[in-house]
């Protein structure tokens, strides 16, 4: 009886959450109206990147993590072209407006601090595409670090009683940039698409 006792007086409750991030993400170039755009330039591209994200629950309708992103870009830039990679990690903070609900509509704001990882750079010539070394890119600089500043608002579903699906779009703006700024825009935005595994601990009742 005792043993059973034990068994009732206590309880499972969700205090924090993983988040796995799939994102779609469109980097507006200082070129995308150009009347003239050779054969392989990138018009509106959209490119993938991934976070894990971890969120530890203050209360049923507020939160707080951190956790890694990583993503991929593409840039148009007159006649010539960037490829690069860049990670991140974030602070963040979410607000859920209705806890209780089979689908849960949310606030997300975020801070990410990260550099680029990786670069490349293509220019036209006469007739094609030729990789160009990065020190002749004007205003080429090694400093790549940056802090960008996000918010997205989207709906996540329940799959079961354990993990949940969420979509929504986001918005970053670049606060702090590097030598990039001079070939993109501060705002870029995209889409995330999410898989969250709920974590439980007990609680005695």
């Amino acid at each position: 009886m005792l043993f059973a006792f034990q068994g009732k007086a206590q309880a499972q409750e969700v205090k924090s959450e993983i988040g796995f991030n799939l994102t779609f993400a469109h980097y507006p170039g200082t070129s995308e109206d150009m009347y003239y755009h050779p054969k392989g330039y990138y018009t509106y591209s959209i490119d993938p990147g991934i976070e894990i994200l971890y969120r530890y629950k203050l209360s049923n309708s507020i939160s707080v993590g951190t956790g890694a992103s990583y993503q991929t870009g593409r840039i148009p830039a007159y006649l010539n072209r960037f490829k690069f990679g860049e990670i991140s990690a974030p602070l963040l903070f979410r607000i859920i407006t209705n806890p209780e609900g089979k689908s849960k509509f949310f606030l997300s704001a975020a801070i990410y601090g990260g550099k680029i990882l990786y670069i490349s750079a293509d220019n036209f010539g006469r007739v094609d595409w030729h990789k160009l070394e990065m020190k002749y890119i004007q205003g080429y600089s090694p400093n790549s670090f940056f802090v960008d500043l996000s918010l997205n608002a989207g709906v996540s579903f329940k799959a079961d009683g354990k993990s949940e699906f969420s979509i929504s779009p986001i918005v970053k703006f670049r606060v702090k940039d590097n030598w990039m700024e001079n070939y993109r825009e501060s705002i870029y935005y995209g889409i995330i698409f999410s898989y969250q595994l709920n974590l439980k601990r007990n609680q005695k009742i």
